[in-house]
């Protein structure tokens, strides 16, 4: 069980009279510290939608009960466990006059009601339970809301008692116990599961009662009654009541908008219901009315107060309230890529930035609203190389502005592809015709792969082989490099020698692209047992790890992380820490890869959850 929320309610009606709360005037008229909906004296009497559970306020029977134990009269009940509840209406018995007791009166929706002991002298698991075959069982992962009313009357013994639901999981899970009338809480067997319970207290009078929960698999059945726990009063036999047991998906309680227009960090965002003529309309924010917002929409800006906004419908049926709307700060979140070459600066924040790393810059759009931009800053060094080239006697060699036939040291001023500054230093050694050795041209290839290194022509008495990157660690003593995977852009030397133990030097130099392949999808669908049920990324060999990965709410509310390296990295699912699917909706994702080579990253976007 998830989510469990409970909410008590006396039985009032939504009233003006001048001795108690005025409801839509945003004053605390009686001068208990609460005001409007959130004084008693203001609850409204929600039209309930239709319930899981058939005839919900046993008014629907096939015989009149005339004494106690006869559920079997109200339709579509069934008698939960062997310890026996009691029908009562007012064609027959109203009040369990074998134990002396009076059932406050009326009840509160129709005729009919049931009653039930929560211990018996000397039987302390003697516990009376009903329950019911649903309409559709209740699903995992589903909110649910129960709507009951719970009934006390005057005997102290009868005070305060343990409520408690359980889930069945079979249509013959009722009825439970097995011929012992002391077989107790349902829990005592297999084929139930507790979904929530409450201690309840009250004195001839009847209770509203509101849960909410989220069951962890599906529940066709749904039993009620007292707790697992003993009732201290048990050798006074305490008695209760129950009538007008709801139970629908938590949804169906409150009227969604019709529409929602806009983004709030986007000036404004109106809220809609459907206009009907014949209804009131009334905008509260925290339970306080918003005198003179009686329109079916309410246009928020910036500037309003934060806070949850709702509104009261009262129809010619009743009334009924709204979902919410929570007005609260966000964040508009983009992502820039800035390059730059060593001495070079950005200023971020007002302050100047000259390191690779990810910064974080952020204007203020309203009073609620900021926009954040991740800059991922990538400096460049200048870079300084050696080559060595082997022309042939009256050649030319050639390397940007350079034209030389004679063996010596050149340095050649250029830039990099990052348009970075560049020093090549050319030790050019001129052959006699008889050695030489050619490397061929510049190889490029992506980040990530592998290269294999060879000469493209070398002199056949040549020995003792070595190949050499820029800091001159040994990659080779063969012929070829073998396989190897580069990480950055750099020159590669290969040394030989031939009869004579003449030296020959070549290099070649090795492009690196950061052609980086990655895959994030912009919608998902949880629980769809397919390859799209995770919010999951792609990603090629050039990706060592993911150094961040976080999804944030339409506010800017953190709603996931992974803090885990790339071995054992765990996708958004779309559900909560605690086990509750969010609402399908745009939420932003900011994931950060680090690379081979060091280097990083930075992606954020939206993706979309789908039910």
């Amino acid at each position: 069980m998830k989510n469990f929320i409970v909410i008590l309610l006396s039985v009032c009606s939504f009233t003006t009279i001048i001795s108690q709360e005025i409801c839509n005037d945003a004053l605390d008229n009686d001068g208990d510290g609460l005001i409007d909906l959130n004084d008693d004296d203001c609850t409204c009497e929600d039209l309930l939608p239709q319930s899981l559970i058939p005839n919900p306020s046993f008014e629907e029977m096939s015989c009149c009960p005339q004494d106690g134990s006869r559920l079997d009269c109200a339709d579509s009940w069934i008698q939960a466990s062997l310890a026996t509840t009691d029908y009562m209406h007012t064609c027959g018995i109203t009040s369990p006059w074998w134990l002396g007791y009076t059932t406050p009166m009326p009840f509160p929706d129709g005729e009919g009601a049931i009653g039930f002991r929560d211990g018996r002298r000397d039987q302390p698991n003697f516990k009376e339970y009903t329950g019911s075959r649903l309409i559709r069982p209740l699903e995992a992962d589903v909110e649910y809301r129960l709507d009951l009313f719970v009934g006390f009357h005057s005997d102290p013994s009868s005070k305060t008692f343990t409520f408690s639901i359980f889930g069945g999981r079979e249509n013959n899970s009722i009825p439970f116990g097995q011929g012992n009338e002391n077989f107790g809480c349902p829990t005592n067997g297999s084929d139930f599961v507790e979904l929530g319970s409450l201690e309840i207290s009250g004195k001839d009078e009847w209770i509203n009662v509101i849960f909410e929960f989220t069951p962890t698999e599906d529940f066709p059945v749904l039993v009620i009654g007292p707790g697992c726990a003993g009732n201290p009063n048990y050798m006074q036999e305490p008695y209760f009541y129950f009538d007008r047991i709801t139970i629908a998906e938590k949804s169906e309680f409150e009227v969604p908008f019709t529409d929602i227009i806009g983004d709030i960090c986007d000036e404004e965002i109106i809220l809609f219901l459907e206009d009907e003529a014949t209804s009131i309309y009334q905008w509260y924010l925290d339970g306080i009315a918003l005198v003179g917002q009686v329109a079916s929409s309410l246009e928020l800006t910036p500037n309003d107060a934060q806070g949850n906004y709702s509104v009261l419908v009262t129809t010619t049926s009743g009334c009924f309230l709204s979902e919410s709307f929570d007005l609260k700060g966000g964040d508009v979140t983009t992502t820039a890529l800035v390059e730059i070459c060593e001495g070079e600066f950005i200023v971020i924040n007002g302050q100047s930035a000259s390191v690779s790393g990810i910064y974080e810059e952020i204007i203020s759009i309203s009073n609620i609203c900021d926009s954040i931009t991740y800059i991922d800053l990538v400096v460049y060094p200048k870079i300084q190389v050696e080559r060595f080239d082997t022309i042939c006697d009256g050649d030319d060699f050639i390397f940007e502005d350079l034209n030389a036939s004679i063996k010596g040291d050149y340095v050649v001023l250029g830039e990099t592809d990052r348009g970075c500054e560049m020093t090549t230093t050319i030790h050019l050694h001129v052959s006699d015709n008889v050695d030489f050795l050619e490397l061929g041209a510049d190889i490029e290839i992506a980040l990530g792969d592998f290269v294999n290194l060879e000469p493209l022509s070398i002199s056949p008495n040549a020995h003792l082989f070595s190949w050499t990157d820029a800091e001159g660690n040994t990659i080779s003593s063969q012929l070829t490099t073998g396989d190897f995977q580069p990480f950055n852009d750099q020159y590669y030397y290969f040394n030989t020698f031939t009869e004579g133990d003449c030296g020959l030097k070549d290099s070649v130099f090795v492009r690196v692209s950061e052609e980086i392949e990655v895959y994030i999808p912009n919608v998902f669908t949880p629980a769809s047992n397919d390859a799209n049920s995770e919010f999951t990324i792609g990603y090629n060999n050039a990706v060592q790890n993911i150094t961040a990965y976080r999804i944030y709410d339409r506010w800017g509310n953190l709603v996931y992380q992974d803090t885990g390296s790339i071995n054992n990295f765990k996708a958004w699912d779309g559900y909560s820490s605690s086990g509750v699917l969010y609402e399908m909706g745009v939420y932003t994702y900011i994931i950060e890869l680090e690379l081979i080579n060091a280097n990083k990253l930075l992606f954020a976007g939206d993706v979309f959850l789908m039910k």
